[in-house]
């Protein structure tokens, strides 16, 4: 007799991972339609690197498929969909890169109306200088000193 708990682990477990994986499941769900554990999906990844691999290549898989919807649908809903869903799965490349990223000491209304007059095809660097009352009408904040009550 062995003394240690039998595996969960099958190719019934392996073959479930990987099909929720490809269509985009999270490893969270995987491991629940699988019947195992989070963690118990966690340490094999970390122990067996071809698992790995095969998990990474069907997570692949399941991108390149939505990117194809993505490229072929007129629904746009279904488009909207699959925006969503890429910029989940793979930010780096999907997510949008339209951010305004900022240091050191910043007049807070220049930046906002920078920000809301920029093209949002073109970074805010270019967008013309408009004065902090200005932003704050265009962006609907209130622009006066919270201590301030006149």
């Amino acid at each position: 007799m062995s003394g240690g708990r039998p595996t969960v682990w099958t190719p019934e477990v392996e073959q479930t991972i990987l099909d929720a994986v490809r269509v985009g499941c999270s490893y969270v769900i995987a491991a629940r339609a699988a019947g195992i554990s989070r963690e118990t999906l966690h340490a094999r990844l970390r122990d067996d690197q071809a698992f790995s691999d095969r998990v990474e290549i069907a997570r692949s898989k399941g991108v390149v498929n939505v990117a194809h919807e993505a490229a072929c649908t007129t629904d746009s809903v279904r488009l909207k969909y699959a925006i969503h869903f890429l910029s989940v799965k793979d930010p780096d490349e999907f997510a949008a890169k339209n951010r305004v990223e900022l240091s050191g000491k910043v007049d807070i209304g220049t930046a906002l109306a920078s920000a809301l007059a920029a093209d949002p095809g073109e970074p805010a660097d270019d967008a013309p200088s408009a004065s902090p009352s200005d932003a704050a009408d265009k962006a609907d904040v209130d622009n006066s000193d919270p201590g301030d009550e006149s």
